[in-house]
């Protein structure tokens, strides 16, 4: 709330104000603050007296930290560990807290139970500051994947979709999975939206379908560009490039064409130079994702923009990659001039 003539007191402003009073004590361990506020006239213009009243309450600290309920033995120990990270002696965070009950939640969901119930109790009626955390997990019946329908698939093989995805038929249910199939599916490069989601038809719980509902990109496109702009030997150069790519030649593969031409412009008006590209992907190398890029560059014969004398190149160039993880990338290649 800023004391200036010109703000108008509104009473969302001040319910806005307090929300970030309590925000802030919630975030030092006063978990029992209580904020009210109140506008006195200031007679005899038109200013007014904002009242806020505070009452801080106590400020607690996390206790020790339990876990209880129905779920696997073997889930025990990352449970306790995710829940220990609420360290000891450290102020109370009610955001930091549900935090951690996403992450319980997330680590169950990525072992086959994405049904599962967490919820929490923070003991404040202790007569010390340290309030315990009470853990309570229902993980609820393994699930498994079903299958996956897919729709929208016209201009690309049903294929290029199926195989980016990391959801098999009969597999215990991963929440990263279906976020790691979305990715891959966006880097294919096939598509530019999609929806992958739990099929509403789906009967069973404990073995959801799934539906991929597919917008697929333009199988083929032309690029033209042209500018001008100064150069090191030319008072004025002139450039234009024209492009074109299939991104379906032999079902998945993909193909681009170019060339680019430069011109001089002055008193020696000529072509300066000349380019053409071609290069060829496939983007699954022996059936593993890995793409592999092979293209050709010819600059055909053609004098030195500078010098008296001619010249003329051919490479040949190859290029793969391959993704570990979503951090790390490798990259191997050569070229030949």
């Amino acid at each position: 709330i800023s004391a200036s003539r010109r703000s108008r007191i509104q009473k969302e402003t001040i319910n806005r104000d307090t929300l970030e009073i309590k925000y802030l004590y919630f975030l030092n361990g006063y978990l029992g603050v209580q904020v009210a506020e109140s506008i006195e006239p200031l007679p005899p213009d038109s200013n007014a007296l904002i009242r806020v009243l505070i009452q801080e309450g106590r400020q607690f600290r996390y206790g020790p930290k339990q876990v209880s309920g129905h779920y696997p033995n073997e889930m025990s120990g990352n449970l306790a560990t995710i829940a220990n990270r609420l360290e000891t002696g450290r102020l109370t965070n009610p955001l930091e807290i549900r935090g951690v009950v996403f992450e319980m939640k997330s680590y169950l969901a990525n072992n086959g139970y994405p049904y599962a119930v967490v919820t929490y109790t923070l003991d404040t009626l202790g007569a010390e500051s340290a309030a315990p955390v009470s853990f309570s997990v229902e993980s609820d019946s393994l699930v498994h994947f079903g299958s996956v329908k897919i729709e929208g698939s016209v201009k690309f093989p049903e294929y290029c979709a199926r195989r980016e995805l990391k959801i098999n038929e009969g597999s215990v249910y991963r929440r990263d999975d279906i976020l790691n199939s979305q990715r891959r599916l966006f880097e294919s490069g096939y598509y530019s939206t999609f929806q992958l989601r739990q099929s509403p038809q789906s009967a069973d719980r404990l073995r959801p379908d799934f539906s991929l509902s597919l917008t697929e990109r333009k199988p083929a496109a032309i690029t033209v560009m042209t500018g001008a702009g100064q150069s090191t030997v030319r008072d004025l150069e002139w450039t234009a490039s024209a492009g074109y790519l299939r991104r379906n030649f032999l079902g998945s593969r993909r193909y681009d064409v170019s060339a680019s031409y430069g011109f001089g412009l002055g008193k020696d008006s000529r072509l300066i130079t000349h380019s053409y590209r071609l290069s060829f992907t496939e983007p699954w190398l022996f059936g593993m994702r890995v793409p592999l890029t092979i293209s050709t560059t010819w600059d055909p014969t053609l004098r030195d923009p500078v010098q008296d004398f001619k010249r003329t190149a051919l490479s040949v160039a190859a290029l793969t990659s391959s993704n570990f993880g979503q951090t790390m990338r490798a990259t191997l290649g050569f070229e030949y001039v």
